[in-house]
């Protein structure tokens, strides 16, 4: 009878595998959500990962833009910069040009002005060289007759010595040629007369 088993025993035991399989499932359920939880914490490591990412490289691209952006500035202000000094330049050319002509039609007046001005004073000089000449001219004609009326008096007083003295000065100076010959009084002629009637 040792082969037969009591409906208790059979009983115990099945409420024993039930109890080992219950726990079993508990078992396995625990561990599913650890499974899940760490499955959740490596994405979401993983998504932080690429968020930081692609943030660095928003900002790489964004202070990359913005350099970009003052270098341009920087260089639209250094060329209107020199536009600028190439306008002033133009136009300090176009101003020094105009006074250029300027000067140059100044320097033609004057030019014109002192070409003039040394006419006159040509003129000027010409007319004093000959006022001199006629001055000196003068001159040798009034000692010329102040020698010849001395002759002319030293004729009439019969001083012929003395005519011959006065007319020898007069030949050594040159003064002879300087006596006029006019109509009314013929002094060149007289003189002659007079030298010729010394000289017998």
């Amino acid at each position: 009878m040792s082969g037969e088993r009591k409906p208790g025993q059979v009983f115990t035991r099945r409420r024993a595998e039930e109890s080992q399989n219950t726990a079993d499932l508990k078992t396995g359920e625990d561990q599913k959500p650890e499974e899940i939880r760490s499955d959740g914490t490596k994405k979401g490591k993983h998504q932080n990962s690429v968020f930081t990412y692609i943030a660095i490289l928003f900002a790489v691209a964004f202070f990359l833009l913005l350099l970009s952006y003052f270098m341009q500035q920087r260089n639209t202000a250094q060329m209107i910069q020199g536009l600028q000094n190439s306008a002033t330049a133009m136009e300090n050319i176009d101003l020094l040009q105009r006074r250029n002509i300027e000067l140059d039609k100044q320097v033609d007046t004057l030019t014109e002005k002192l070409n003039e001005s040394e006419t006159q004073v040509e003129t000027l000089r010409d007319q004093v060289a000959g006022q001199e000449k006629e001055k000196e001219l003068a001159k040798q004609q009034a000692s010329a007759l102040s020698q010849f009326w001395q002759l002319v008096k030293a004729y009439e007083n019969g001083a012929y010595q003395t005519c011959r003295k006065i007319i020898a000065q007069m030949e050594e100076s040159g003064l002879v040629p300087f006596l006029p010959e006019t109509e009314g009084a013929d002094a060149a002629g007289e003189f002659a007369k007079i030298q010729k009637a010394v000289k017998k």
